[in-house]
């Protein structure tokens, strides 16, 4: 039905628009190269995004497979700033936040669709069976997971921008990343006993390397934390170091003004004197005694 296809694209179109700008927002708050330029790229994707009005749904899924990650990549070249390491460091990050996001929006869908069983709602291949109503509610969900978890970490990389490196991310990443590749795998293996082993064999390996990775992040982690505090006690110390070095030089100014005062006032005494002025001498250092009394 028609109806039915312009709801779908219209919540597609949303849906994409927002998996890509909302990670080119929030990554542009902490390494922009300007503060605004990402909104140039908003405009231009929301014009570009809509070329999906002539596609199918499966063309949808297909071209979102591809053009999230490929964008998510594009943008960080063009509008960051930093290492190409670190930038796809971050389309890598990028994309493994999508896949949470899929994995929690399933669930979702899949607890509707055993309390709303009528609704034939469905939480797997949503792009290619399921649907308007299905498609609606991913859509929908997705949406606000993404402006909700995008929302924390621009928290995040505000607050703990040292938090965020190369490293980190990859080691923290790669093992969510497999686990989820051998769930997918675990999906298509064919019900043989011989791939069935081979197939356990690989996922402990690889889970024992996802594993090893996911504990050095961690450590990575610690270790991060330890170099940013002992940062904040060198900035600490030298800060109180300089305001030391500022209050020797107030006192070495004052006790440069008072020795030129104590030199005019022995010259004073020494001209009375020389006059024989001793009655204006003795007035003049009993003012003197005052004023430093007061």
């Amino acid at each position: 039905m028609l109806e039915d296809y312009i709801i779908i694209h219209i919540f597609y179109y949303f849906l994409i628009w927002t998996s890509i700008i909302v990670p080119l927002a929030v990554f542009s708050i902490a390494y922009g190269r300007t503060e605004n330029q990402w909104k140039a790229g908003a405009i231009v994707y929301g014009i570009l995004t809509f070329a999906i009005w002539g596609l199918t749904k499966t063309q949808l899924v297909t071209m979102i497979s591809f053009v999230l990650p490929a964008s998510w990549l594009l943008n960080n070249m063009i509008f960051l700033k930093g290492t190409k390491g670190f930038k796809v460091s971050l389309a890598f990050a990028a994309y493994v936040i999508s896949i949470c996001i899929e994995a929690i929006t399933a669930t979702i869908l899949a607890v509707l669709s055993i309390l709303f069983p009528e609704l034939h709602i469905i939480s797997v291949n949503i792009g290619r069976f399921g649907n308007t109503l299905t498609i609606v509610l991913v859509s929908s969900i997705e949406i606000v997971l993404i402006l909700i978890v995008y929302h924390f970490i621009k928290k995040f990389l505000v607050q703990l921008p040292y938090m965020v490196n190369t490293k980190l991310i990859i080691r923290v990443a790669i093992p969510m990343v497999i686990t989820i590749m051998l769930s997918n795998i675990s999906g298509i293996v064919p019900p043989k006993w011989a791939i069935i082993v081979i197939h356990l064999l690989v996922a402990l390996v690889s889970a024992w390397i996802a594993w090893k990775l996911y504990c050095k992040g961690l450590l990575l982690v610690g270790e991060q934390e330890r170099q940013h505090i002992h940062e904040i006690y060198e900035m600490e110390t030298l800060d109180a170091e300089i305001m030391y070095l500022h209050r020797m030089d107030e006192e070495y100014k004052k006790l440069r003004h008072w020795n030129h005062d104590i030199k005019n006032h022995l010259m004073a005494i020494s001209l009375l004197t020389s006059q024989g002025k001793y009655e204006e001498v003795e007035k003049y250092i009993i003012e003197l005694t005052k004023d430093s009394e007061n």
